[in-house]
């Protein structure tokens, strides 16, 4: 369907489900050789219906795809979800003003993906909406932050929030500059 994508079937029940009868918080843990990543998990209150993909830019070479990706886990049955990529990852040009949209059911438990085949087609400002909250994750397995600093790359995934949390009054701890 895509040319400079790549689009993994729907995964049928194969998100983690975790329950428990006293609040918690629950922390994701990725690690991959020579790279660890922890994000974060939001419990189902706290997700939405509407969601912006940010990612860091991947890499890739002839004998991997280390691209932007995001994931979007169903949390409830018959789950309309509606995607709009941005307008460059349809054409392989940032000068592009093709769109394209579709649109993906998912029921509670199922995990869509979707990944770019090359670090130009980052898929940061991809468009998620959904008739029901649904979760979103998105990141990259190879990305060198900040760019070309560094000769080596590090997995960074996150699990969004949407659109509804966003604010504008922040506090943060002083970072140096």
């Amino acid at each position: 369907r895509f040319k400079y994508l790549i689009e993994y079937k729907i995964d049928i029940d194969k998100a983690l489900h975790v329950r428990s009868v006293d609040p918690i918080a629950v922390y994701g843990m990725n690690s991959i050789t020579g790279t660890r990543e922890g994000m974060t998990i939001l419990p189902v209150n706290q997700c939405g219906r509407d969601y912006i993909v940010s990612t860091a830019p991947g890499l890739s070479s002839s004998s991997q795809l280390l691209c932007s990706q995001f994931m979007i886990t169903g949390l409830y049955a018959s789950s309309q979800v509606f995607i709009t990529l941005p307008k460059h990852t349809i054409t392989g040009s940032r000068d592009s003003s093709v769109e394209k949209s579709f649109e993906v059911s998912l029921n509670r438990g199922d995990v869509y993906s979707l990944m770019s085949k090359d670090e130009v087609n980052d898929l940061s400002g991809a468009i998620i909406t959904c008739n029901r909250p649904i979760a979103v994750t998105a990141g990259t397995q190879c990305s060198i932050l900040p760019l070309s600093e560094f000769q080596y790359c590090d997995h960074v995934s996150e699990m969004l929030h949407p659109i509804t949390n966003a604010g504008n009054l922040f506090y943060t701890v002083p970072f140096p500059l």
